[in-house]
C-alpha cells in the first residue's frame, strides 16, 4: 500500500523516471558500480531491456536468438577433451579475463569468426560464464536460467554443440571448475598468452632480423636507424641492432616485415620472470574475490534445494573423515557421485550454520583430507594422461603406464622372477611375491619430471584448502550466514566490502606449509610417493597397499614413501612375471600334451601314480590328455586302472574293458 500511495504521488516525469527503469539503472550504477560489457558497452539493465523486445523480431534459428539476447559475463579460455560431452567436468579452465563482456556479442563474433581480444589481451575471446547480478536477482536468474541461455548457450560453451545439453550439471561443471581455477590456479600468462600479446601491439608495424629471424623489433618514428645507434641516455645506450645476433644495417629498408613468430628465447624469460611473481603471490586480489562470490552466489541462486543438499553431503563426508580421523578412507571417487574434482571445492563452501563451525574445527585439524583429495586428484588426472596418450584404448593406455614406470623405477627384464621349467608346476603366488626382488633405481629426469607434475596438483589444492578454511572462519567468526552473505551482496558493494577486505588477506598456503613438511627433501619425496600410486589406482586399477599418510605424522618409524616406490617396483616385476606364466602356459598348450605322454610311458607304475594325484579331472588338458595316451599305449595295463580309478564314473564306464577296478565316482 506504501508503494502504491508513493508512486500514485508522483507527476508525469517522476512517473517516467520510475516507469522507464532509467531511475532503478541509476541506483544500480551508485550502489554495484558501473558494469558494461567491453564490446557492446550496454548495462545488464540494458541486456534485459533487450529481452522484452524479443515479440518484435523475427529469428530463423537459436543461434540468431543468441546473437540477440544475451547477458554480462566473464570472459573464459576453455580446453576442451573429447570425453567433454559426456562429463563436462573434463572441460578445463585455462584463464579467466576480469573485464566483463555480453555473451550475444561473443556468440556474433563466433559466427562471423572475428576474434575478439579483452582490454587484457592475450587469446582471443569465444567463450562466456555468465552469472547472476545481485542487484537485479530475479531478472537475472530468469535469464541466465532460461532454456536459451542456460541450456543452448551452455551446451554451446561445453560441447560446441546447441543440443547436447544433459542437465543443470553442466552449468555446474561450468561454475566449479572455473572457481577451482580463480582460487588454485597459478595468476600467470602462458606461452600462448604472451605471443598473442606480442602479435596484437607489433603485428604490421614491427620488423625482423634479415639474418637470424628474431622479432618483434620495433623500429619506429625514424628510418634512418644510424642516426641515433650507440647514443647514451644516462646509463642507457640506445641500440638498433638485433637484440639476439647483434645484426644492424641502418636503412629500415633492408629490414624484413614481422612474420608473428617469436623467439623461444625471448618466451621462456618472459615465462621466468612471471614464474618469479607467481612465487611471491600469497592472497587472492580484491577483483577475483568479487569473481568467486559471484559465482557462490550464482550457485545457490540457480540450485533447487536438492542440488544443495547433495553437495552439503560431500562438505559433510569430508568434515566426517577429518573429525573421526578416518581421512585415508574418504572416497572421492566418480563411484561416490563425484564426476570432477572441483565439485568437492564447491561442495566445501556448502555448508552453512552450526555445520558451518563444526566444518570450521575440521578444516583446522586434518591434513589427511588434503592429502586424500590430492591423491584423488592426481589419480584421475593420470588416468587421463595415459587414456589420451593411448587415443582412448584402455590396454594399450595400461602397457604405456607400465613401460613408463618400469623406466621410472629403474626396474629390468632379468631382475624380475623367472618361471619354473616347463615340467614343473609354479609356486603359490605370495610365495613369489615374497622372493621378488623390491630394489630402485630411480631416473632422477623422470622424477624430477613426475614430483613437478605432483606439486602443481599439490599446490592449486593446498590454495583452494587454506582459502575456503579462511571464508569459514571469516563466517564464522561474523556470524554470518550464506542468506546474509547473499543480502549483503544485493544491497551493494559498500555492504559486503568488509568480507571482501578480509577474504584479501587470507593467506594461501604451499604444501609444505600445509602438511608441516621441514624441508624440500620430504615434500619432494611426498610428490613422488602420490605420483608413483597415483598411475597404480588410476591406469592400472590396482591401488598400492603402502600408505603415504605415515608420512604426515613424522613417518612413526618407517619409510613409508620408500616402501611405496620398493613396493611399485616389486609389483612391477611381478607383472613382468606373470607375463612370463603366460607364456608358459601358452607353451604348454601347445608341446605339453606330448611332454606329458613321453614322461608318462617312461614312467614306472610308482612314478605314474603319483604323476595322477588325487582326480585326474583336477589335472589340465594337456596333462590329462598326455596321461591317457601314455596309460593306453603302454603294455603295463596298471597304468590304465590306475588312471581309469581316478576318473568320473562316465569316463570309467565308457573306457573300462571288464578288469577289476576300484572307482572313483565323483563327477
Amino acid at each position: 500500500k506504501f508503494l502504491l500511495t508513493f508512486f500514485k504521488s508522483l507527476n508525469t516525469s517522476q512517473t517516467n523516471l520510475v516507469s522507464s527503469g532509467r531511475l532503478a539503472e541509476y541506483l544500480n550504477e551508485f550502489l554495484h558500480g558501473n558494469r558494461r560489457s567491453y564490446v557492446s558497452l550496454s548495462s545488464p539493465w540494458q541486456h534485459i531491456e533487450e529481452w522484452t523486445q524479443f515479440n518484435y523480431q523475427t529469428f530463423e534459428s537459436s543461434w540468431e536468438l543468441l546473437m540477440y539476447g544475451g547477458f554480462l559475463g566473464y570472459p573464459l579460455l576453455l580446453e576442451r577433451s573429447a570425453a567433454s560431452q559426456m562429463n563436462p567436468y573434463l572441460t578445463e579452465v585455462k584463464g579467466l579475463h576480469l573485464s566483463l563482456v555480453d555473451t550475444a556479442s561473443i556468440c556474433c563474433a563466433n559466427q562471423a569468426e572475428y576474434p575478439v581480444y579483452g582490454p587484457e589481451g592475450g587469446e582471443p575471446i569465444k567463450d562466456v560464464l555468465p552469472l547472476i547480478d545481485p542487484s537485479m536477482p530475479r531478472s537475472s536468474r530468469m535469464i541466465c536460467g532460461s532454456k536459451l541461455l542456460g541450456q543452448k548457450y551452455t551446451s554451446a560453451v561445453i560441447a560446441r554443440d546447441l543440443h547436447m545439453y544433459t542437465g543443470f550439471n553442466m552449468q555446474i561443471a561450468l561454475y566449479s571448475n572455473t572457481l577451482l581455477h580463480v582460487i588454485a590456479a597459478p595468476e600467470r600468462e602462458g606461452r600462448e598468452d604472451i605471443i598473442a600479446n606480442l602479435q596484437r601491439t607489433f603485428m604490421d608495424r614491427a620488423f625482423m632480423c634479415a639474418q637470424c629471424g628474431f622479432g618483434p623489433v620495433d623500429h619506429y618514428a625514424c628510418s634512418d636507424l644510424q642516426a641515433h645507434n650507440g647514443e647514451r641516455h644516462g646509463h642507457a645506450r640506445v641500440s638498433n641492432a638485433c637484440p639476439n645476433c647483434g645484426w644492424f644495417s641502418s636503412s629500415i629498408s633492408n629490414w624484413k616485415k614481422w612474420d608473428g613468430n617469436v623467439c623461444e628465447k625471448f618466451i621462456a624469460a618472459e615465462l621466468e620472470s612471471l614464474s618469479k611473481y607467481e612465487r611471491n603471490r600469497m592472497h587472492i586480489p580484491q577483483a577475483k574475490i568479487e569473481v568467486i562470490l559471484r559465482i557462490l552466489y550464482s550457485f545457490r541462486k540457480m540450485s533447487s534445494a536438492s542440488v544443495i543438499e547433495e553437495y552439503a553431503d560431500i562438505a559433510a563426508r569430508i568434515m566426517k573423515g577429518a573429525i573421526d580421523g578416518t581421512a585415508e578412507d574418504l572416497d572421492l571417487s566418480a563411484k561416490s557421485g563425484i564426476e570432477g574434482m572441483s565439485q568437492v571445492l564447491l561442495a566445501m563452501f556448502c555448508t552453512d550454520g552450526d555445520i558451518c563451525n563444526s566444518f570450521v574445527d575440521a578444516l583446522k585439524q586434518s591434513e589427511g583430507c588434503v592429502l586424500s583429495i590430492i591423491q584423488e586428484a592426481c589419480l584421475r588426472e593420470a588416468r587421463q594422461i595415459f587414456r589420451m596418450k593411448s587415443g582412448g584404448d584402455k590396454m594399450k593406455a595400461k602397457k604405456m603406464a607400465f613401460q613408463f614406470l618400469t623406466k621410472l623405477l629403474g626396474v629390468t627384464d632379468e631382475s624380475a622372477p623367472y618361471t619354473s621349467s616347463l615340467m614343473e608346476s609354479e609356486r603359490p603366488v605370495d610365495n613369489v611375491r615374497m622372493d621378488c626382488d623390491d630394489s630402485i633405481h630411480l631416473d632422477s629426469q623422470m622424477a624430477h619430471d613426475q614430483m613437478n607434475w605432483v606439486r602443481k596438483i599439490a599446490k592449486q589444492w593446498c590454495h583452494a584448502w587454506s582459502f575456503v578454511r579462511g571464508f569459514h572462519d571469516i563466517v564464522q567468526k561474523g556470524n554470518m550466514s550464506w542468506e546474509k552473505i547473499e543480502h549483503n551482496m544485493e544491497s551493494g558493494l559498500q555492504s559486503y566490502s568488509d568480507m571482501v577486505e578480509k577474504l584479501q588477506n587470507i593467506k594461501l598456503e604451499t604444501p609444505k606449509e600445509c602438511f608441516g613438511l621441514s624441508d624440500s627433501a620430504e615434500a619432494q619425496s611426498l610428490f613422488l610417493n602420490i605420483g608413483v600410486a597415483a598411475i597404480f589406482a588410476g591406469v592400472f586399477g590396482e591401488p598400492l597397499q603402502s600408505s603415504a599418510f605415515p608420512l604426515l605424522q613424522g613417518n612413526d618409524g618407517c619409510d613409508s614413501d620408500v616402501d611405496i616406490l620398493h613396493e611399485a617396483a616389486r609389483e612391477i616385476r611381478m607383472k613382468i612375471y606373470f607375463g612370463r606364466v603366460q607364456d608358459k602356459l601358452a607353451e604348454w598348450k601347445t608341446v605339453g600334451e606330448d611332454r606329458i605322454f613321453f614322461e608318462a610311458r617312461a614312467a614306472d607304475i610308482n612314478a605314474f601314480q603319483g604323476m595322477l594325484g588325487g582326480h585326474v579331472h583336477g589335472l589340465d588338458k594337456p596333462t590329462f590328455w598326455g596321461l591317457w595316451k601314455a596309460a593306453k599305449n603302454t603294455k603295463n595295463e596298471e597304468k590304465v586302472l590306475s588312471f581309469l580309478s581316478t576318473a568320473n564314473e562316465a569316463f570309467f564306464l565308457k573306457h573300462y574293458n571288464g578288469k577289476d577296478v576300484s572307482v572313483n565316482s565323483d563327477d
